[in-house]
């Protein structure tokens, strides 16, 4: 990839932190894939594939809307809310049970938690995983107690943002946005956020597209990235 690696952060540069979870706190990319084969594992293969590229194209999008376009764009359905309902239910469990059990922390996001809390950063998660399964997996893993606040669906990452904008007291306010996927791209210059993009296991194939793509910045973990300004 031809990014600009992201070597230094000013601590002090930024008063909102915002973390994508999926690929940017935990090594779960892969797993989420997992979950979804094992919830559609009943229907025909050639369709999953489909819908698994379709979802790796897509991150931070809500599984409720994945699923709606798995039901309707790639079965044809036109009425399926009882069989997504039953989809969400087994892909909750799978998921959660996954995460839990094999996620790994992004090598060095722990350290550069306990200096933004040390410095008293409002520290936010910003996700497309269901708010509930992500506060317990985030409290599985032990990092939940970093964060400010953490949000996930059903609420959109614009949704997340402004909430957090506008609970933040100081205002304007400057933030960095930690993600591995082009919504999280989207979200973060929407509200004139600086954004690097976490390549360590990302699913982002198609990120060459991304205009300016020659100027992002990139880190491929936390582990090298020196932190200053504390």
């Amino acid at each position: 990839m031809n990014l600009k690696d992201k070597e230094i952060l000013n601590i002090n540069h930024y008063e909102l932190y915002v973390f994508d979870c999926d690929g940017v706190l935990l090594d779960s990319n892969q797993l989420k894939s997992k979950a979804f084969r094992l919830t559609l594992e009943n229907y025909p293969k050639n369709l999953v594939d489909d819908f698994i590229s379709y979802h790796e194209l897509h991150g931070g999008i809500s599984r409720h809307i994945k699923f709606e376009y798995f039901l309707k764009n790639i079965l044809k359905k036109q009425n399926f809310q009882v069989e997504l309902k039953v989809l969400l239910d087994k892909f909750s469990l799978f998921s959660t049970q996954l995460l839990i059990k094999d996620a790994k922390l992004i090598p060095g996001i722990k350290d550069l938690l306990k200096k933004l809390n040390k410095e008293r950063k409002y520290i936010i998660v910003c996700s497309g995983t269901e708010e509930y399964d992500l506060k317990r997996i985030l409290a599985a893993k032990k990092i939940d107690h970093y964060f400010s606040e953490i949000y996930g669906s059903p609420k959109t990452k614009n949704e997340i943002l402004s909430t957090a904008l506008t609970n933040y007291k100081n205002s304007p306010m400057r933030g960095i946005f930690f993600g591995d996927a082009l919504l999280d791209y989207e979200v973060a210059k929407k509200n004139a956020f600086d954004f690097i993009f976490v390549s360590y296991n990302s699913d982002w194939s198609n990120i060459r597209e991304v205009p300016y793509y020659n100027d992002l910045n990139s880190i491929h973990s936390f582990k090298k990235l020196k932190v200053f300004g504390s």
